[in-house]
């Protein structure tokens, strides 16, 4: 019987495995398995490996998976990144768990958006690439990821309306200790909520503009709330509202230290 950990379909797996969901690893590692156990044998000559009728099944469902985990990012040439207005956002911390989450809500703006909505994704977000959320704020920058896989119950993108991805996506993970929680792509509003965001607040006047960025697939959307801000509370909340689009989104936002305790972005 072949040793499934030194297969090539392992070895890809092993070799890339810091870039899947630990869920999804856990999930190919028990495909592998049953590959191995019910679709390989030696022939007599332990010279080649056949599959057994039933063990095509499983040969396909593997090739699957990896083509999920692996596949290539879309063409390039139709991505985007898009400006989008601040609706609603803020960094809020518990002061009980001592932790702090970030929640984002835009809607298109009639002045950016001549067709009022927000353009949707152009991949299927359950393949290829992972998107992100970064959040940069006060000289420090969190990041978490979305993962490409589709929705079981548990974590992944969901395609809304039909075809699928017609009406938007919604990603989910319900995962004890994740961080990218939820995120909501329509062409008439766009949600994210992390927790675990960690982002500092500084007292009145003192906190830097916010800049966030969600990319997904291979499209982007990028939104900053400049300071002051409507909130600003040390240690607890930075409240943002109704900020405009910026004018594009640059391929990193940098942060300036003013020299007064105060910074302002590139």
């Amino acid at each position: 019987m072949v040793d499934v950990v030194s297969s090539p379909c392992e070895g890809r797996l092993a070799s890339t495995a810091l870039q899947l969901h630990p869920h999804a690893l856990r999930l190919l590692r028990t495909r592998l398995s049953s590959l191995n156990e019910r679709a390989l044998e030696d022939d007599e000559e332990g010279q080649a490996v056949r599959i057994r009728g039933s063990g095509q099944r499983e040969a396909i469902a593997c090739a699957a998976a990896l083509a999920i985990a692996f596949a290539l990012p879309a063409d390039e040439a139709n991505a985007f990144s898009e400006p989008i207005g601040t609706k609603m956002s803020l960094i809020k911390w518990s002061g009980t768990a001592g932790r702090a989450r970030y929640k984002f809500v835009s809607k298109p703006v009639v002045t950016s958006q001549p067709s009022w909505s927000f353009p949707l994704p152009t991949d299927d977000l359950t393949l290829g690439a992972n998107g992100s959320v970064t959040v940069t704020a006060n000289d420090c920058r969190f990041t978490c990821i979305l993962y490409a896989w589709p929705y079981d119950g548990y974590w992944g993108w969901r395609g809304l309306g039909s075809p699928v991805g017609s009406n938007g996506w919604v990603y989910r993970d319900r995962g004890r200790g994740s961080t990218c929680k939820f995120v909501l792509i329509k062409e008439n509003v766009i949600r994210v909520l992390t927790t675990q965001t960690e982002l500092p607040v500084r007292r009145w006047g003192l906190n830097s503009d916010v800049a966030m960025e969600l990319r997904a697939g291979t499209d982007s959307y990028c939104a900053l709330a400049t300071a002051p801000h409507l909130k600003e509370v040390a240690g607890l909340l930075l409240k943002m509202k109704d900020q405009p689009p910026p004018v594009d989104c640059p391929a990193e936002i940098q942060f300036n230290n003013n020299g007064d305790s105060t910074t302002t972005h590139n």
